[in-house]
């Protein structure tokens, strides 16, 4: 290179390499790497504003890959130290594109965002009509399908861990038992605190065992601006679940297959067969001693249950069982069985899931079936889940002004239940794994249940404990249920910024619950296979039918003036609900062949109704509603919000319940 001085000349040489140069003496260059270069650190700020010039307050300025960052001040400015000349900065804030720009560029003086209209312009659904994102005034939380996991076997656990300010709590460890959820925390001391679940614009009391992979979206609404438009029923928070629809283009089928294994999280740790004698030879011997010296009498441990007795003393309290100690050798005896009970009742729970879609359609009509088969087993045998979804989504577009859409679905649920929770005494498995002797064996020699072992030491002041798995194996509980949704939303625009909607749909849903226990199995020191227990054998029957209907009706204008956004909905609903139980409850069976109330015994006292879960009733509610939402130049949002329900639940003088709410 002619004519050029050493700083043009490595330049030229060096290019893009990741090599600098520093010169030592007049004629001595030495290379090194840039990375090795020392990096000067520097102060950065700025002020940042959107496309008008004005300025933007809480923007996010962070140096790319540190936590080093802060947020501009009321006047959109920001400064940031310790900076290396050579880093990145990030300056991003809600409803705008981030920019990424160097430290020492100029345009760090003053940093301009533009408006992100993809995000501006995102719809949720909020409450009877979509609404932009950007003009929702209240606590919104939303969860796209993409984020739930679906590996689980309900919508609700799917939601456990995805929406902040909002507890999914598993109250159960049975198969296919749903969660339950508070929004909040809780917010009444007598009412109840479960949300409002809407699936598909239809209100239910729960998320009916959906199948997360028919989920398209979830929207929490968890504060009192959101669900004012649900008025009283919407007063712990309301659920919005959105099933996936159909598109436009070819058939697409998916079939999707997935396999987990389900255990116990921890076990709680117990004395073995050995600790445990230990520990109730010294528990007996310490009651005999207080108890001898508080008579003034004399004792010695090696004192057998018959000179204690003589004693005055109730072996209930001061006996040692030879199950645990030979009076003869005068020493403990060596468990002939050491038994895990937690071990015994639990184990690792396979779930199988299948899960097969067809969606497509043209720009007038689109639709999406599915169907899904879960097979969950519990982790108490024999518990099981087996359940069937199916649904179907169809979008027609009548007219260029008429526009229908159908949703159906239908559910079959079929479980083998364990009565695991409760206290021993009500055949509680787990607390009679607990409190059950280590010292008892599952099964006898020739494989039937060991039972009424423990029963039988009821005289000893022992908890008188049912092998569990037999408990949990014997009592046949069964539960069968189907559950059939149909809604209809019919949508006509009457101008191209008014429209009328009607929602109209109707639900079924009926159980039967089947619960037998037999006589081979003792309760509360009644042996098992004895005349004692036959009082204990019956047979229950519960059978539910309820029926919801549902009309809808809105109108909604959305209309753009400038910079001036209108959005105002009136609506009407109706919603009626009847519930028909019918419990009976048989005893008197000659034997265990029959499960069925049937087979009841020949008196009349044998059979009758199950006072505690049978009725019939019947509500209905009755609601006005609207909501205005005013937007200014994107920025600036007003919305207001008023619903009154009347209810058949309300006393008769009692007209309704009012909701209003300005934000």
């Amino acid at each position: 290179m002619k004519d050029a001085t050493i700083e043009q000349t490595m330049q030229q040489l060096l290019g893009k390499m990741e090599l600098t140069y520093k010169k030592e003496q007049e004629n001595v260059i030495v290379l090194i790497r840039k990375s090795q270069e020392k990096q000067r650190n520097i102060k950065v700020s700025g002020t940042v504003v959107d496309s008008h010039g004005e300025p933007i307050i809480g923007a996010s300025v962070v140096v790319k890959g540190t936590s080093n960052g802060t947020i501009t001040d009321l006047d959109g400015n920001f400064s940031i130290n310790d900076v290396s000349e050579t880093s990145q900065l990030t300056v991003s804030y809600i409803g705008y594109k981030p920019v990424q720009l160097r430290a020492t560029d100029k345009n760090m003086a003053k940093v301009v965002l533009q408006e992100d209209s993809k995000m501006i312009e995102e719809v949720v659904v909020v409450g009877y009509t979509p609404m932009r994102k950007s003009d929702f005034t209240g606590s919104l939380a939303s969860v796209k399908a993409s984020e739930l996991s679906l590996s689980a076997a309900t919508a609700g656990q799917a939601l456990v861990g995805k929406v902040a300010g909002v507890q999914v709590m598993q109250t159960s460890g049975a198969p296919g038992e749903g969660v339950k959820i508070k929004v909040r925390g809780t917010n009444s001391l007598s009412a109840s605190t479960t949300p409002l679940y809407v699936i598909d614009g239809y209100p239910a009391s729960e998320d009916v065992y959906i199948n997360p992979e028919d989920i398209e979206t979830i929207d929490v609404l968890k504060d009192a601006a959101s669900a004012a438009i649900y008025g009283s029923r919407g007063a712990s928070g309301v659920v919005l679940i959105t099933t996936k629809r159909g598109n436009s283009g070819k058939a697409r089928i998916d079939y999707d297959y997935q396999f987990s294994m389900q255990q116990v999280e921890r076990k709680i740790k117990l004395l073995d067969a050995y600790q445990y004698r230990d520990l109730v030879i010294e528990a007996r011997n310490n009651s005999y001693r207080d108890k001898a010296e508080a008579a003034g009498k004399s004792w010695n441990p090696l004192d057998d249950n018959a000179i204690r007795a003589s004693k005055g003393f109730n072996l209930n309290e001061v006996g040692i069982s030879d199950l645990f100690f030979d009076f003869t050798t005068g020493k403990p005896v060596d468990p002939t069985y050491n038994t895990d009970w937690q071990d015994a009742i639990y184990g690792n729970a396979p779930m199988h899931r299948h899960n097969l879609s067809v969606t497509g359609g043209q720009d007038f009509l689109k639709y999406r079936f599915s169907l899904g088969y879960l097979d969950q087993d519990g982790i108490i045998a024999p518990s099981g889940h087996k359940r069937l979804n199916v649904r179907a989504n169809v979008d027609a577009e009548v007219t260029k002004r008429l526009k229908v859409g159908v949703n159906f679905s239908f559910v079959d649920v079929s479980e083998r239940q364990v009565q695991a929770d409760g206290r021993y005494i009500n055949d509680g498995v787990v607390q009679s794994a607990l409190l059950m002797f280590p010292q008892f064996p599952v099964y006898n020699s020739d494989g039937t249940y060991a039972v009424g072992n423990q029963i039988a030491m009821k005289a000893d002041g022992y908890q008188m404990v049912e092998n569990p798995v037999a408990l949990a194996h014997e009592i046949d509980i069964r539960n069968k249920s189907s559950r059939m949704n149909f809604n209809a939303n019919i949508t006509y625009d009457i101008l191209k910024q008014l429209q009328f909607k009607a929602n109209l749909g109707t639900q079924y849903y009926t159980s039967r619950y089947n619960y037998y226990r037999p006589r081979t199995v003792g309760q509360d020191g009644d042996m098992p296979n004895l005349d004692a227990v036959q009082a204990r054998v019956k047979a229950r029957d519960i059978t539910n039918r309820d029926i919801d209907r549902l009309g809808e009706f809105t109108l909604n204008y959305n209309g753009e003036f400038g910079k001036h956004r209108l959005n105002a909905l009136v609506g009407y609903t109706l919603q009626k609900k009847t519930y028909d139980r019918v419990a009976v409850e048989a005893t008197g069976f000659p034997d265990d062949r029959i499960h069925e109330v049937t087979a009841h015994g020949p008196n009349a006292s044998d059979i009758g109704l199950y006072s505690s879960d049978t009725r019939k009733a019947a509500w209905t509610m009755m609601s006005y509603l609207a909501r205005v939402n005013y937007s200014f130049d994107n920025r600036y949002v007003v919305t207001g919000t008023v619903r009154t329900d009347g209810s058949s639940r309300f006393e008769k003088k009692t007209v309704g319940v009012g909701f209003l709410l300005f934000l």
